[in-house]
């Protein structure tokens, strides 16, 4: 019986020590910043940061965050995770995703877009050149930073084509 309470014990003190050695807030930054086509802010942008790992075994990356612009084309990062909420991103490299949500156009007006290029409930909104997303990278400073911009169309960066 004793053997069973020390055992018991032993094993919640263990997983204690392991969530909180994993779940290190000082690496989680304030991250905010503006979106814009062709100079003008676009509400309904989503940004998805994922951290790039640091360790040879590719698994120290820390939190993934994400981020919708406001009318005014600003956002601030979140943290995803199913055991923390807390507004940031991770310090250090991060891959980008930019995306438009399908309300985008209904809110804000889209420079070049077409009437052809409108995005419906039933389609995937597509930006003004034809990418359905914007991939890039950020590196995000140990202080956070309130002017992570982005300025599309990006110049040489990844951008993914619609399928015919």
């Amino acid at each position: 019986m004793k053997l069973s309470k020390i055992f018991y014990f032993s094993m919640l003190l263990g997983v204690s020590l392991l969530v909180l050695v994993g779940c290190n807030s000082k690496n989680i930054v304030p991250v905010s910043g503006t979106v814009t086509i062709e100079g003008k802010p676009v509400a309904n942008v989503r940004l998805t940061f994922r951290p790039v790992a640091t360790d040879k075994a590719g698994t120290n990356a820390g939190f993934g965050a994400i981020g919708t612009t406001d009318a005014n084309g600003h956002y601030e990062m979140e943290i995803v995770s199913s055991t923390k909420e807390s507004k940031g991103a991770s310090v250090g490299q991060n891959r980008v995703k930019i995306t438009l949500l399908s309300n985008a156009s209904k809110t804000a007006s889209l420079p070049s877009m077409t009437t052809g290029n409108t995005p419906t409930e039933n389609t995937i909104p597509v930006f003004p050149w034809g990418a359905r997303e914007v991939n890039t990278t950020i590196e995000i400073p140990a202080g956070g930073t309130s002017s992570a911009d982005f300025a599309l169309p990006l110049a040489n960066e990844n951008m993914e084509e619609p399928s015919p």
